[in-house]
């Protein structure tokens, strides 16, 4: 990742939405996700937790469903870093270890406004603040301008860091897109490496957390003739996908962070 963000530096995206930039980059439309193959994945990574710093690497890529760390590799075909989403917020360390903070409170808020147009936004606010809803015991709120609302029930209970098993923290629910469809999806937290510290202590910890949306379903809802024939309501759908995938993540790995906090968590989702 770091040899590629020297390769091609960070690209700021301000100038329209998120998906609909990565989608230009590739000289993409929304039908090409349709199109892609039926075991056919696609990647967002968000970044990970060193310490008390967040350590942004944000990244969107498509693989061809392959499942071993090799052929991924072999395969990856990444639209862009898309670290300045994030970051900077501030230049200094005080306010990354307060992006860091607000990642473990849970108080990271990803809005896409589709009636606006607006660019992808990080609201990072303070727990105190009443005016900005945040990640709460009962979901978060994935807001889609004045147009859709959706909540997500939390993926992992509350618990004791002691008796927090993340091995075993799975769901499985769907979320309502367009017209009240339902689409089906599983979250997986699973713990992926375990090593002592030099010291003996806990060691460093890596989680992976992997989010499935229902294949058959999904490409279904995409492919209906109400979404083919209007371009601008298959964006719609796509943006609800990258946000969806991106509110996970940031909600998994406030969890994952709050639950091992001497441990460095690093995490992905696929789709």
């Amino acid at each position: 990742a770091a040899r590629n963000r020297q390769k091609n530096p960070p690209t700021s995206f301000t100038d329209s939405t998120l998906v609909e930039q990565i989608l230009a980059q590739k000289s993409m439309t929304p039908d090409a996700l349709v199109s892609l193959p039926e075991n056919g994945e696609v990647e967002v990574r968000l970044g990970r937790i060193d310490g008390d710093s967040f350590v942004p690497s944000i990244s969107v890529a498509l693989f061809d469903g392959l499942r071993s760390a090799a052929a991924r590799r072999a395969n990856r075909t990444e639209f862009s870093d898309l670290t300045d989403v994030l970051v900077p917020l501030d230049t200094n360390a005080a306010a990354e270890a307060g992006l860091a903070t607000a990642i473990r409170s849970q108080s990271l808020r990803i809005v896409v406004d589709t009636e606006t147009q607006t660019p992808l936004e990080a609201l990072v606010k303070r727990r105190s603040d009443p005016a900005v809803p945040i990640v709460g015991p009962d979901g978060v709120s994935l807001r889609f301008g004045n147009a859709a609302e959706i909540q997500v029930p939390r993926s992992l209970p509350a618990t004791a860091p002691d008796t927090f098993d993340m091995s075993r923290r799975k769901m499985r629910h769907s979320f309502l897109v367009e017209d009240n469809v339902p689409v089906p999806f599983r979250l997986d937290l699973t713990q992926v490496t375990t090593k002592k510290g030099s010291t003996g202590g806990r060691g460093d910890v890596s989680y992976e957390a992997e989010l499935e949306f229902d294949t058959p379903a999904l490409r279904q809802l995409l492919q209906s003739s109400a979404v083919k024939s209007d371009v601008a309501v298959a964006r719609t759908e796509v943006k609800k996908m990258v946000v969806a995938m991106l509110s996970f993540l940031e909600l998994v790995m406030a969890d994952a962070r709050s639950a091992a906090s001497d441990s460095h968590p690093t995490l992905g989702v696929h789709v």
